[in-house]
């Protein structure tokens, strides 16, 4: 998928049964040019200021940093996927309206080993006194559908 020319999310292939395969394209994204970078920004800007940014740290640290900046500067909620959690910013996470990290990203966020749901609420209440309103931390799918961490 592309938003201004601009590549934003790992390509994937749907498999039947609503199963995918991600294929991982190292540096994939990571070759923004500045005039791609101040383009992203100016549509966020002009975006409706009841619009919603949803961003991950799949490209350059630095472009997620700008667009979660411009769409904060007009009152633009936000919501992070914080993929790979390693790369994620504090000040950004302070900005955000929502953020959802899977156990590992949790663990980078917070240095809370999530294994169980109590390791959960703790890695969640650890996000959220930093200032984030809603925190999701999200379990891995094992068979059958259940849930574990």
């Amino acid at each position: 998928m592309s938003v201004i020319g601009i590549e934003v999310k790992t390509p994937h292939l749907e498999r039947p049964l609503a199963k995918k395969r991600i294929f991982l394209a190292s540096n994939a994204n990571a070759g923004w040019e500045s005039a791609a970078a101040d383009a992203l920004e100016t549509a966020i800007t002009q975006a409706d200021a009841k619009s919603v940014l949803t961003v991950d740290y799949e490209v350059p640290p630095d472009i997620v940093t700008r667009s979660v900046q411009a769409a904060a500067s007009r009152g633009i909620r936000i919501v992070i996927d914080p993929s790979p959690g390693e790369r994620v910013d504090d000040a950004s996470i302070k900005l955000c309206a929502a953020i959802a990290p899977n156990g590992g990203e949790a663990k980078a966020l917070t240095g809370i080993a999530v294994v169980d749901e109590s390791s959960a609420a703790e890695a969640a209440k650890t996000l959220a006194a930093k200032g984030v309103p809603l925190v999701c931390i999200t379990g891995r799918r094992r068979r059958h559908g259940l849930r574990g961490w």
